[in-house]
């Protein structure tokens, strides 16, 4: 066996042929007129059944009588395994058997010796015209199927219409979006698919009949978004594309549309204009709320002292009741204001979510009738500040409440998932816990549900529509994520994702408590504020207590009092001081300094932002209490005891005394 590979084109022929001096003598000449093809060679049949095992031609001139396999067996064997091989058969005779043979094994050309070169150049020629086209074909074919399979499978529904606007085609997604089978649209006018068919896609599809040919650059392409319609009835937000598509002589044949859905974008976009737009109202609602319980603190203050002075049964003393717990419900819509404008300022900590959830559960329905399943298992942990949570359930489930006037359960389930990088809530990809609270009331119109988070927004009347949007600061600002899903006339159900903390039991932290002396009469107090009301109002009070009251606006005269007061051996039973004081040092800076100058300074925390984390977490600032703005008589005589007991103030007394 013999062969010979003149070069490594992309077409082959392979010459079987046991007369060496024919065979190379035919090579050649076919080497010298079709440069382009590989030239393969063989000297009997089975070497060129071989040959074509090896390099698969296209192409086979093949002489019938050769040694080992003829030239018949062989074609028989490479049709077998190669059937559009094209062979032409090689004769020195011409006897019809083999002809037959031939015809019947789907060979259509047939050659005798000696050869006419012309004749199987010109045959060559005709094989490798149709090698090319068929081709050419396949790659179309096969660019049609990777095509057509992009668009089956296109996260985006693709159709195409006729002149008349009505739908020809239709991909696979279609059907998923909208419900629709393909043969419940083809057919229809594209009208049938929007709630309403946008005014430039309206004018595009409505154009017929032939037009002169323009440039592709002069195409006409339109971008819209609107609704397309569920089968269901439901619309979902689409992004529209639509061009005209133009035969190449120039006539209009229909329009193509793409319409991608976009609701998850719109919903991810939604909830950043609302975070926005809670952002910018927080820092007015919080600088209001802060100046508000200033004022308060004022009102309710002097209200306290005219009690204190008036006798027991004085008519005076009802208006100032009245008036007393105006100034109350005014505090509580102040602090409603704080939780919302202050939920980004988080302090947090490990805590058991089952705890909280019966703590808000106790807080928000006692009393309201209504019942509550807790479903979440007991060592599921939070990295959360607890109070400002605590408060975002407790608000969720007084929503529940009100949605059940006629009674009802409210049912709580918490599951810990993990979100990926693509997750559709938009929060960072991480561990969470899903916390769902499912009511069975009235549920949400669709209209309404995308607004219930938002700033006093309510569709109760006489609510100030806080609770939800201080929930929903709250939640976000922990780095998590609220929605709600909602069916009229079956009820909503509120989710919650926060990030999870680790498991197990949360460890108590042990009291450190440092005793104090008793308060002698006439000790001396000193009150730093920047407000004159406040300073006013706290220094009436302390004195109708019999204490000696210095009052100062910041904290670097406060810190300089204190060290002359110190130096002089009188120092002051404690402080009471402003936490945050415009252009000044405020309270947490003077305290670090008057603790360097006396260790064992009382100091006293007090402000209007009654959850900033110094308020919290007033200890680990050195402070002995805190007073929450606004505060009354009562509220100051109980702090100024507990400063006087044996065992001192204890973490969270303060807030328990003055809130």
């Amino acid at each position: 066996m013999t062969a010979t590979v003149a070069n490594d084109s992309s077409l082959s022929l392979l010459v079987v042929e046991d007369d060496d001096g024919e065979r190379s003598l035919l090579a050649d000449a076919l080497a010298l007129r079709f440069p382009e093809l590989t030239i393969l060679q063989a000297a009997d049949g089975n070497a060129g059944w071989q040959l074509c095992r090896e390099h698969a031609p296209e192409i086979v001139l093949a002489d019938i009588c050769m040694p080992v396999l003829d030239g018949i067996s062989m074609s028989r064997r490479i049709l077998a395994e190669f059937p559009n091989t094209h062979i032409a058969i090689i004769s020195g005779n011409s006897d019809t058997t083999h002809l037959l043979e031939a015809i019947r094994l789907g060979i259509r050309q047939y050659l005798l010796k000696p050869l006419n070169y012309d004749s199987v150049f010109q045959g060559i020629a005709e094989w490798l015209e149709r090698l090319h086209l068929e081709r050419q074909v396949t790659r179309q074919n096969e660019q049609i199927r990777k095509l057509w399979r992009g668009i089956e499978q296109s996260p985006a529904v693709i159709l195409t219409t006729d002149v008349a606007g009505n739908v020809e085609c239709v991909n696979r997604r279609f059907a998923e979006l909208t419900g629709r089978s393909e043969t419940e649209v083809l057919g229809r006018h594209l009208e049938a698919l929007f709630d309403s068919l946008p005014e430039g896609l309206a004018r595009l599809v409505e154009m017929t009949g032939p037009r002169p040919a323009q440039p592709a650059e002069h195409a006409v392409a339109a971008f819209y978004e609107c609704a397309v319609r569920r089968r269901q009835g439901e619309s979902i937000p689409c992004l529209v594309s639509a061009a005209p598509a133009f035969d190449p002589d120039g006539s209009f044949r229909g329009t193509s549309v793409v319409f991608t859905d976009i609701s998850s974008r719109k919903k991810l976009l939604d909830e950043t204009v609302r975070a926005q737009k809670l952002e910018s109202l927080s820092v007015l609602a919080g600088g209001i709320a802060h100046d508000f319980n200033n004022v308060l603190t004022g009102i309710l203050g002097n209200i306290s002292c005219a009690q204190a002075l008036a006798p027991p049964h004085h008519p005076i003393r009802s208006p100032l009741f009245d008036a007393e717990e105006a100034s109350q419900r005014a505090a509580q819509l102040a602090r409603q204001l704080l939780a919302f404008a202050r939920g980004g300022k988080p302090v947090k900590k490990r805590v058991l979510l089952r705890n909280l959830l019966e703590e808000s559960v106790t807080s928000a329905l006692s009393g309201s009738g209504i019942g509550a399943v807790v479903k979440a298992g007991d060592n599921i942990g939070l990295e959360v500040d607890d109070r400002l949570v605590q408060q975002a359930f407790a608000n969720i489930l007084t929503n529940a409440a009100q949605a059940m006037p006629a009674g009802g359960t409210v049912t709580v389930e918490a599951t810990g998932v993990h979100l990926g990088a693509d997750n559709l809530i938009g929060v960072s990809p991480g561990h969470y816990v899903r916390i769902t609270f499912s009511d069975a009331g009235c549920g949400i119109p669709q209209e309404v549900l995308d607004k219930i988070f938002d700033p006093y927004f309510s569709t109760k009347p006489g609510c100030p529509g806080l609770g939800l949007s201080s929930a929903y600061s709250i939640v976000v600002n922990h780095g998590g994520h609220i929605g709600a899903r909602s069916w009229v006339g079956k009820g909503t159900a509120v989710v919650c994702h926060l990030p999870a903390g680790a498991s197990g039991p949360v460890p108590q932290p042990a009291p450190a408590p440092r005793p104090l002396p008793a308060a002698p009469t006439g000790a001396p107090v000193l009150i730093m504020d920047d407000e004159k009301i406040v300073r006013k109002v706290a220094g009436k009070m302390l004195e109708s207590l019999g204490y000696q009251v210095t009052t100062c606006t910041c904290g670097e005269q406060a810190v300089e009092l204190y060290r002359e007061a110190k130096l002089a051996g009188a120092p002051f039973l404690t402080v009471l001081m402003d936490l945050t004081i415009p252009g000044g040092m405020g309270g947490k800076e003077a305290a670090r300094e008057i603790l360097a100058l006396d260790p064992q300074a009382r100091l006293v925390v007090s402000s209007g932002y009654f959850d900033d984390p110094v308020m919290s977490d007033f200890k680990e600032y050195g402070f002995w209490a805190v007073m929450p703005k606004p505060y009354k008589l009562s509220d100051v005589e109980d702090l100024m005891e507990r400063l006087a007991e044996p065992d001192g103030v204890s973490a969270g007394s303060g807030l328990e005394a003055c809130a």
